[in-house]
């Protein structure tokens, strides 16, 4: 009698099923099952072991722990499905386990738990907080102007987006409209840069040389000097979005050697002529700065005259 009364109170303590089956989708990296191997893997899988080695084992006299079952449901059908939509027209049917089911709010991967039978939750949402990562109803926001806050900063967040684009777009109109050039006229500043210049990222301690092409008309090309005691150059070759396409200079593509390059419109696909270097730019608009490093005696005029930009 007293051995019967163990067994019964033993089995009133346990805290999970003999097998946990379950009924999910692959989304990797959270869950990647292979059937024809019969093998899980993924960040769910881990974690649900964590929890069942955690909270079941050692809970019964029948067994020592639950055995989780990925292949097939209590009916015999496979667990595995092809969707979401799939999983959810299975939830608590033949399963005790359903994910990832996606938030309504946020893209999260939620932990749904349906053991009726046993009425033991593994993981769940916080008492009266709805699914899908709502907040309970008696809730208050935190700040009350919620609704402006978040169209400001996301205002704030396209400004910053748009900045690199917004930036090279302006130095080009500038120098178009203001200064009267055109696209492959070299700019070389007389001094180094100051405030009025109004650049984002200027220097005030060499002078820069720009220039500005539109691959619309062609493919490009960048004649740079020799770098040695008379003076370098050292600077980069942007796209439209300010993206670095190529370094020039000592450190750069030509290591400091009089080099020609080339550079070639979004699928260009001619012959690529002998003795340049081939860039090919993701977009049409591209700039160049450049700083000039000059040698003793030598103006910026000096290293400007032995760079040219045209079309090929």
């Amino acid at each position: 009698m007293k051995k019967l009364l163990l067994h019964l109170l033993l089995s009133a303590t346990c805290k999970c099923p003999p097998i946990i089956y379950n009924n999910f989708f692959n989304s990797e990296p959270y869950i990647n099952y292979n059937r024809r191997l019969i093998e899980m893997a993924g960040l769910f899988p881990h974690i649900l072991q964590m929890i069942i080695t955690n909270v079941c084992t050692d809970t019964c006299n029948s067994y020592n722990h639950s055995v989780i079952y990925y292949d097939r449901t209590s009916s015999g059908d496979p667990s595995s499905k092809k969707n979401e939509v799939g999983v959810r027209k299975r939830i608590g049917q033949l399963a005790h386990m359903n994910f990832p089911i996606q938030g309504l709010v946020c893209v999260c991967v939620c932990l749904l738990v349906v053991l009726t039978s046993w009425q033991v939750v593994l993981a769940q949402n916080p008492a009266g907080e709805p699914l899908g990562g709502q907040p309970p109803l008696d809730s208050k926001v935190s700040v009350d102007d919620l609704d402006y806050q978040l169209k400001y900063q996301r205002a704030f967040e396209a400004v910053l987006w748009g900045m690199p684009a917004s930036a090279i777009y302006r130095f080009r109109a500038a120098a178009l409209e203001d200064l009267g050039m055109k696209d492959n006229d070299i700019i070389a500043y007389s001094a180094i840069a100051t405030p009025k210049l109004e650049a984002i990222t200027a220097n005030s301690s060499t002078p820069y040389i720009a220039a500005y092409t539109d691959l619309q008309n062609g493919p490009a090309v960048l004649e740079v000097p020799t770098a040695g005691e008379e003076g370098s150059l050292y600077g980069q070759v942007v796209d439209a979005w300010q993206f670095t396409i190529a370094d020039v200079g000592p450190t750069g593509l030509d290591k400091g050697k009089a080099s020609k390059y080339l550079f070639t419109p979004p699928g260009y696909q001619e012959a690529i002529p002998e003795g340049y270097i081939h860039v090919p730019s993701p977009n049409y608009r591209i700039a160049l700065a450049f700083r000039s490093v000059r040698g003793p005696g030598k103006t910026v005029g000096d290293r400007n005259s032995e760079m040219h930009l045209i079309y090929l």
